[in-house]
């Protein structure tokens, strides 16, 4: 989870101030969590055909193994938005639109923060739903009234997608951690506040 947040919080800052460096950071800690998720997936196979399991440690290994799917997908989008960055560097952003990529990165790193706690992050998530409609809005009276590019209305809308779709596995994440028994979980509360959001650079 730590190498895919990071790459959340490196894709925000290559949308504000793109650097090549930066990218291939990100592209190299996708390899990273490709590799991960695989491997952790084939260990969690092995012990359920081969392990003599107790319910609680079956239960809890089934919501990790489902978890793979989101933290992988979550590290896809920050890909994603690596790509975007890229053309929206090339392009003119005003400060009202960086603000607005400021503030995804923000409430991004808020519902991060609620993993472990559903009721919070689904609470959260119908705010984020609600920027991402008066985003999404803003950014298409944009293009209508020609205040920005199509390139960057399209990269904004994907961006959109993008910031959207992470919350929503975020959510994921959440459902899962909430069926396992919390004292399976201390090793990954404690990684999980070790988790910075950063700041822009």
């Amino acid at each position: 989870m730590k190498l895919a947040y990071t790459n959340v919080s490196d894709a925000f800052d290559q949308l504000i101030n793109y650097k090549e460096d930066r990218s291939k950071s990100i592209q190299k800690r996708e390899a990273a969590v490709n590799f991960l998720n695989s491997a952790i997936s084939k260990y969690i196979t092995d012990a359920f055909a081969y392990g003599n399991l107790n319910q609680e440690t079956t239960k809890a290994l089934t919501a990790y193994y489902t978890m793979l799917v989101d933290i992988e997908r979550i590290s896809d989008y920050a890909i994603n938005m690596d790509r975007q960055a890229l053309i929206i560097a090339k392009e003119t952003t005003n400060e009202a639109e960086k603000t607005i990529l400021r503030k995804m990165k923000k409430r991004t790193f808020k519902m991060h923060d609620f993993i472990f706690d559903l009721n919070k992050a689904n609470s959260y998530n119908n705010q984020i739903d609600e920027n991402t409609q008066e985003w999404r809005t803003a950014q298409i009276q944009g293009l209508k009234d020609k205040s920005i590019s199509s390139e960057l209305g399209i990269a904004f809308s994907r961006i959109l997608t993008d910031y959207d779709r992470i919350n929503d596995h975020a959510v994921n994440l959440a459902e899962e951690i909430d069926k396992i028994d919390k004292g399976l979980l201390e090793t990954m509360i404690e990684e999980h506040a070790l988790i910075p959001e950063g700041s822009v650079s």
